[in-house]
């Protein structure tokens, strides 16, 4: 597989993934790292032989999510942003139109393992638009060859932290699927090292925190038409085996 020189000076390789009935294909981007988790303040002599006091919400401090158990509401110790935006979860099977956002959570390893973090979410779908055919010449032959005549599509998306807890490193960035009109997953080309196209750009979190933002850019390709949706399909972690997403996803829809 050959190399690309992207404007960043990185050198990226060009690969086709495409769809295989009966197959999950889940490209991850820049994993967990760093320090500890934060340790659990100690109990005071007071805390010991009395119930916790209230915090200063309302709410009982002994309430906090057990993210693991999927699908609910999410707590994080009161580390919702600075606007104290809602945190509640979007409904399994919510459709939301491209450029609405919907309220997702992201878990990255269990709770009690280093490395772990906890977030909810507002992601956004912005923009499915057509791309540059040209980036089809960062290809191997093999793949140029099966995306001859498809056209490429940029999915762009922003998301929003709006509560966490864990490691600051945690990678709180969803994992979307391309979908045509039948809900099937579209082809998808991934760059390594950098990206195909600098109008498809890639802005991770540069911390895991309530109010970080960052944005996202996948290179789809089709035989013309645009991809239909973009479908959240739950998080593994976070919504566990009996995961109502898998089912019934939240669901962008391309009405353009």
């Amino acid at each position: 597989m050959r190399t690309t020189t992207t404007s960043r000076g990185h050198r990226a390789r060009a690969a086709l993934f495409a769809p295989l009935a009966g197959l999950a294909l889940v490209v991850s981007g820049c994993g967990a790292s760093g320090g500890d988790e934060d340790p659990a303040p100690e109990p005071t002599a007071e805390q010991t032989e009395e119930a916790p006091e209230p915090t200063d919400d309302g709410t009982d401090p002994t309430d906090a999510q057990e993210p693991s158990d999927g699908g609910g509401e999410a707590g994080s110790d009161d580390q919702t942003g600075a606007s104290g935006a809602d945190t509640e979860l979007a409904a399994p099977g919510t459709q939301v139109k491209v450029g609405e956002p919907a309220t997702i959570h992201v878990q990255v390893l269990e709770k009690g393992e280093e490395y772990y973090g906890y977030g909810v979410v507002s992601t956004t779908v912005t923009e499915i638009a057509e791309g540059d055919p040209s980036i089809i010449d960062q290809f191997d032959e093999d793949d140029k060859s099966d995306l001859e005549g498809m056209t490429p599509w940029y999915v762009k998306s922003e998301h929003e932290i709006l509560s966490f807890e864990g490691d600051p490193n945690a990678d709180m960035t969803p994992s979307l699927e391309v979908q045509d009109a039948q809900g099937n997953r579209v082809t998808v080309g991934i760059s390594f090292g950098g990206n195909l196209d600098d109008a498809c750009d890639l802005q991770l979190f540069d911390e895991a925190k309530p109010g970080a933002t960052a944005s996202t850019c996948t290179v789809v390709f089709t035989d013309g038409e645009a991809p239909a949706q973009v479908a959240w399909e739950g998080d593994d972690k976070a919504d566990g085996d009996d995961n109502p997403y898998e089912d019934e996803p939240v669901v962008w829809v391309n009405e353009g």
